[in-house]
């Protein structure tokens, strides 16, 4: 085991000569590593001599020809983004794209914008709630009652009405022309007239498109007698059976519904048919719609025709000449 590290310190010693000898050896043999390490080295290799070899000019290829991307043009200033006008003018395409291609990212671009519209619906909203707190005259809501009581009293104040309407209707000779024909619905519906017959004591005069007889004798003496069309309806631009209209002699007919309608039903719009003939005023018209006499009423007090541009500045200040607080 001593044999190595002896033969190691000899090396070391003979080493150690051999620089004193010849400086050029001197080197470390770590700076020497290219020639080898330690006891080994390679001999340099001498290439053979070549014969050089004519090599083949290459061919001259055609010069290729780039393609020149033309600059972008800028495009011309659109609507800003998330504007109403913006969601109006891209929404329905964000929408068809994710229904007709329906990967994660079309619908989640999809929704992304939905829910920016829908917070600014929110917003929009929660302001409106405020503005109509401020400003009662602006709120419809504050025209009507909802009440139990209040829907009683509307009923009340539409009876009325009606009842105008009809005793005018009688002095003037007037009435309600009930057009029919053979169908179980014009039967249904000369239920509902004979209803308004007998509680307003109005001429009901039946017109038949179609030539034939209301069936119901109990209904039918409850009505003046039975007339042929003979194109009355085709005259007044009657579209189709059954009609009622209101009538007042000489010329003057106003449609008040069509089909199959409750007696109910086409009591609430007669109101709005004699107003159109001149019968009732509009605030006649106002109150058998429910409305609450001298509830609170923008619209009224508030002249919008003479704006002179649609600057938020310019409509509040025609809202303050009506009197808005």
């Amino acid at each position: 085991m001593k044999f190595l590290p002896l033969m190691l310190l000899a090396m070391l010693v003979v080493q150690s000569a051999n620089a004193d000898v010849n400086s050029s050896s001197a080197q470390r043999f770590y700076d020497r590593h290219a020639e080898g390490w330690f006891w080994y080295k390679d001999p340099k290799k001498v290439k053979p001599k070549s014969e050089p070899v004519e090599t083949a000019k290459p061919s001259e290829k055609p010069p290729v020809e780039v393609l020149k991307i033309p600059e972008a043009v800028s495009a011309a200033p659109g609507p800003a983004p998330m504007s109403i006008e913006w969601f109006e003018k891209n929404f329905d395409e964000i929408q068809s794209r994710a229904m007709d291609n329906p990967t994660h990212e079309n619908v989640a671009a999809f929704y992304a914008v939905h829910q920016q519209m829908m917070h600014r619906a929110t917003k929009f909203a929660d302001v409106g709630q405020q503005v109509l707190l401020q400003y009662p005259e602006l709120d419809p809501r504050n025209r009507f009652s909802t009440s139990v009581s209040g829907e009683k009293q509307r009923r009340v104040a539409a009876n009325q009405v009606n009842q105008a309407i009809f005793t005018k209707l009688r002095q003037q000779n007037g009435g309600i022309m009930f057009f029919y024909d053979n169908s179980n619905f014009s039967q249904q519906m000369a239920d509902t007239v004979v209803g308004i017959a007998r509680r307003f004591d109005v001429d009901i005069q039946p017109i038949s498109i179609d030539g034939s007889a209301i069936p119901d004798q109990r209904i039918k003496g409850l009505m003046l007698e039975s007339i042929a069309d003979e194109g009355l309806s085709e005259m007044l631009n009657i579209a189709f059976s059954p009609a009622i209209a209101i009538a007042i002699p000489p010329d003057r007919v106003q449609v008040v519904a069509y089909g199959t309608l409750s007696t109910d039903r086409v009591l609430a719009r007669i109101p709005a048919t004699a107003n159109l003939m001149g019968l009732i005023t509009d605030p006649e018209l106002r109150i058998a719609k429910g409305e609450v006499p001298n509830a609170p009423n923008a619209a009224l007090r508030t002249d919008l025709t003479d704006i002179k541009n649609n600057s938020t500045e310019e409509i509040l200040r025609a809202l303050k000449n009506g009197g808005l607080r």
